[in-house]
């Protein structure tokens, strides 16, 4: 589906002109004449984004910006002044990009592009970070939004050094130098830059020009944006700076107004992006975290077994699974309430984490009930592990600091092993050699089989199932 712009500008000839362009390029285009209109036409037809006269009838782009601001519409500002200051001005109110007249069609169609990838990635982070609250997982902190640091590469090294100088005036951030080829060694530093601003004139402008290209290609980049900064002359290159990644361009040369308002959008595009991965990071995290022990729950441990076992059969290496259950726990939450239990439970998991590796997996699948499992070990080394964590839990009395002389807690352990080769199955009618599928539901379910009989076997015990 290809994307809606509205046009809003009282001149009927430019409105004709601009949707010519746009509709040659494929957009879906509207136009209209005030805001009143355009508010109007926005409530039926929705638009990816507004392209609108600084000055209307009735109101102004910022004014439209602002009521457009609720539903996500990018508003861009059209207008005859090519001063830096009015361009500046304009960002400074909240309009989302600034397009002086005459319009440059290469141009005009990167800044769209530009801010239509912007609005998917928005909209996708935002449908995420929703969902996430919906379900009720933890929100995220807060994007830090202090003293940023911004990097520049200038033309070269004394273009740089005059940059800095000029912009010291004007923007309230930590400013540095650098060369091309010391970028991807000031990204890989404790306090790398957060913007990086590109100088793209001169000899080296294609060079630099890769590097915009490179940088978003690293995974040290990932938190950086790119400002580059070309001549009104170089529209090739201020279309390829944005089609190759760049945050966006200041395509009037070294404005520093015009470029201290563009990396402050920059920022706040940046922390809300950021706010939004980590709003989603954190529900994918309670997606597949146990709350009270905050070891992983049965939505991951059992997934993720499945692909431990088949990578099981193909490297031939062994697995060991093991069920755990703590015993009488029922009694303990009787006595001693259900807050006493809640802390046994959260006890219990430090010391059975305390007992594993940093590669095994541990898992709380049920109230009291536990998984492991240990990828790459023996029989022999499973058993003492599972020894391990019966010893571990039996000897230091659980809630002593609450609960004067603690409370003994033991635990049951059923254990399986997984060789990593499938038996082979013998009867009537099976061809020789026929193996037997294992799945990871196959090895729990023989696991717990061990657990019951721990359980009827006296409990505090490791019992170990005999394969089928």
């Amino acid at each position: 589906m290809t994307a809606r712009v509205l046009i809003v500008d009282p001149v009927v000839t430019t409105r004709i002109v601009l949707k010519v362009k746009l509709a040659a390029a494929y957009y879906q285009v509207d136009h209209a004449a005030t805001m009143a209109e355009a508010l109007e036409k926005v409530s039926d037809w929705t638009p990816d984004i507004v392209l609108c006269e600084v000055d209307l009838p009735d109101g102004s782009a910022r004014e439209l910006c602002a009521a457009l601001a609720p539903r996500g519409i990018p508003t861009v500002a059209l207008m005859s002044d090519p001063e830096d200051t009015s361009r500046a001005g304009q960002l400074a109110v909240g309009l989302d990009d600034v397009i002086s007249r005459p319009y440059n069609d290469a141009i005009l169609q990167a800044r769209l592009r530009r801010l239509l990838r912007n609005a998917a990635l928005r909209e996708e982070l935002q449908i995420h970070a929703e969902t996430s609250a919906a379900l009720g997982f933890a929100e995220a902190p807060t994007a830090f939004a202090g003293r940023a640091r911004i990097g520049i590469v200038g033309a070269d090294g004394r273009t740089g050094i005059e940059w800095k100088s000029t912009l010291s005036d004007v923007v309230p951030h930590t400013l540095s130098v650098h060369a091309p080829g010391d970028v991807a060694a000031a990204l890989s530093a404790p306090k790398a830059p957060n913007v990086l601003i590109v100088g793209l004139t001169g000899q080296n402008a294609r060079q630099r020009l890769d590097l915009i290209a490179a940088l978003r290609a690293r995974e040290t980049a990932q938190d950086l944006t790119v400002l580059a900064v070309t001549q009104a002359e170089d529209v090739e290159l201020a279309v390829l700076a944005l089609d190759s990644g760049a945050g966006d361009v200041t395509s009037c040369g070294f404005a520093p107004l015009e470029i201290a308002e563009r990396v402050d959008r920059l920022l706040q595009r940046q922390a809300r992006d950021k706010r939004m991965r980590l709003s989603v990071k954190a529900g994918l995290q309670a997606a597949v975290t146990d709350p009270l022990t905050g070891l992983f729950n049965r939505r991951y441990a059992l997934p993720y077994l499945d692909r431990l076992v088949a990578g099981a059969a193909l490297s031939g290496r062994p697995v060991a699974i093991m069920v755990l259950d703590l015993d009488h726990f029922k009694a303990i939450n009787d006595r001693h309430g259900h807050q006493i239990g809640d802390r046994v439970l959260r006890e219990f998991s430090d010391r059975l984490t305390g007992c594993l590796r940093g590669n095994d997996l541990c898992a709380r699948i049920g109230g009291e009930e536990f998984l492991i499992a240990l990828p790459d070990t023996s029989l022999a080394r499973a058993k003492e592990i599972a020894n391990r964590v019966c010893r571990t839990t039996r000897t230091e009395p659980f809630a002593d600091d609450v609960i004067a002389g603690g409370i003994a807690v033991s635990v049951s352990v059923g254990l399986t092993l997984h060789t990593g080769a499938a038996p082979r199955l013998t009867g009537p009618g099976i061809p020789p050699g026929t193996p037997s599928e294992i799945t990871a539901a196959n090895l729990v379910q023989r696991a717990d089989a061990a657990l019951y009989s721990a359980k009827q076997g006296g409990r505090d015990k490791v019992h170990v199932s005999r394969a089928a």
